[in-house]
């Protein structure tokens, strides 16, 4: 083996990229070279990777790259092995990258809580508690007061509605306008008016086509 190294030490080649003479051991291993090595030099090879890099379509293939299975296997690799525990050592050895550790933690922890607690009001636990204690609330009380006085006549023809519903006296339907745009729950449309000769001659729409119908918009 040291009769090897004194020979590659001795043998020297011409790097294609910069022009200057250099031995053996400074270019990499290339099997399909007739020399075993490759025909730029280390240092050329590594300018040339990082001037890629911040191509367009250099950064493109490095995302795939670190989003792929094989890179998070490398970087699990060399995280457990003794090297990577003394390069990570030394890294935290300084106090800005300690710092930056931190911060990086304390917002990934609080990503996490944000996470779960969308998920939680997606499943509707937290929804409807808050939606629960809101209607039950002083401030909810006077907003329905207030909305009811003002629009009377719409108040007593939905309440007179609902009161059908639950004697199912009518049964709800799907929306009138059946199309791949309908979202939310259905509403009754009182298309003919709100007096009460009219309170039960209504239109089922969904809350996006009843919004759509009465604003013009679908917030």
């Amino acid at each position: 083996m040291l009769v090897k190294g004194m020979q590659m030490e001795s043998r020297k080649k011409i790097c294609t990229a910069c022009g200057r003479t250099k031995a053996l051991d400074e270019f990499y291993v290339d099997r399909a070279k007739r020399d075993g090595h490759c025909g730029s030099c280390i240092e050329c090879k590594r300018k040339a990777v990082k001037a890629y890099a911040n191509t367009a379509s250099g950064r493109t293939i490095l995302e795939n790259y670190r989003r792929s299975d094989s890179f998070k296997r490398i970087q699990r690799e060399y995280a457990a092995s003794s090297k990577g525990k003394d390069a990570k050592r030394r890294w935290r050895s300084k106090p800005e990258n300690r710092r930056k550790e931190l911060a990086f933690s304390r917002s990934y922890e609080s990503r996490i809580d944000v996470m779960e607690r969308r998920e939680q009001y997606r499943r509707g636990d937290s929804r409807r508690k808050s939606q629960a204690q809101y209607s039950k609330s002083s401030r909810n009380l006077l907003r329905v007061k207030a909305y009811r006085k003002l629009h009377l006549e719409q108040a007593l023809a939905r309440e007179a509605v609902n009161r059908a519903l639950r004697d199912r006296k009518m049964v709800k339907g799907p929306c009138s306008f059946n199309s791949p745009a309908c979202l939310g729950c259905v509403d009754g449309h009182h298309y003919l008016g709100y007096e009460e000769n009219h309170w039960y001659e209504v239109m089922w729409l969904c809350r996006y086509h009843h919004r759509l119908l009465h604003h013009g918009f679908t917030r």
